[in-house]
């Protein structure tokens, strides 16, 4: 599969001007990007890149955007605090992403409306099958009549679990990750994590079959699969996934809105 690159930079503030150090990170990111973009690696195209001023700040600084971020929940704002659910620690000092972390499920607790907001963004993505069980293909355009593996499948299943990690303080930041440490927790039933981590895997490896293409020079993925592509069994197979991931986000569903009732 292929994919683009989001990035942030959260450093420790020192006694030197605060210009020049915000500098030096900048110019830095600056280098990582770009070698990653001649390495085959698009920029997110929404700009979440570590050499933009606005995702390379020092910690405090992260505090204060975090915190209005939870302050004003705009559309926007909630997105990128599903993003930031997902960041780790890919190099430096970790002690200062755990902070980051800690402060970031601090709000969540602090702020439960929050949760209904995410809840929006998250069920956003329905999975592709119909009322009748019937699978949902691409009515128009150059793939008409192509299943969207990515949209339909991979991705409610990729929220729905982030959700429910972040509602459960569960600081793991990928799917199958977060479902087994549901499950351990007792968040999820074993069962249950081993039947949604089944259908995730199904989604992983079908992407993996969908179409490739060219996009400005750019290696991407669709996420577009031809249906005639799929045998009877892997219909059915995907069907059954399907069902598993709507299993998933009603559940999800359910558990947000059941908390916001008590609430009120």
């Amino acid at each position: 599969m292929s994919s683009d690159q989001d990035s942030g930079f959260v450093y420790e503030q020192s006694n030197d001007d605060r210009d020049s150090v915000k500098s030096y990170f900048l110019q830095f990111a600056a280098i990582i990007v770009n070698v990653l973009k001649q390495a085959g690696y698009p920029p997110c195209e929404g700009n979440v890149l570590s050499d933009q001023p606005e995702w390379c700040l020092d910690l405090q600084e992260w505090k204060a955007k975090l915190g209005g971020w939870f302050a004003e929940p705009a559309w926007e704002s909630v997105r990128y605090l599903l993003i930031m659910a997902d960041g780790r620690a890919v190099y430096g000092e970790q002690r200062l992403a755990d902070e980051l972390k800690s402060f970031y499920y601090e709000q969540v607790r602090l702020h439960p409306p929050i949760s209904r907001r995410m809840l929006d963004n998250t069920m956003r993505h329905k999975v592709l099958l119909n009322l009748f069980g019937q699978l949902l293909k691409e009515q128009y355009g150059q793939f008409a009549g192509s299943l969207d593996i990515k949209y339909g499948a991979y991705i409610p299943m990729v929220n729905a679990s982030r959700l429910l990690a972040i509602e459960a303080g569960v600081r793991e930041t990928s799917t199958l990750s977060r479902l087994r440490k549901l499950s351990e927790i007792g968040k999820l039933t074993k069962e249950e994590g081993a039947k949604y981590e089944q259908a995730f895997r199904l989604f992983v490896r079908l992407r993996l079959m969908t179409i490739s293409v060219q996009e400005n020079g750019w290696y991407a993925n669709n996420g577009k699969l031809a249906s005639s592509s799929l045998t009877k069994e892997m219909t059915d197979e995907l069907k059954s996934g399907l069902r598993i991931g709507k299993k998933l986000q009603r559940r999800v569903y359910k558990k947000i809105m059941g908390s916001m009732g008590r609430l009120m």
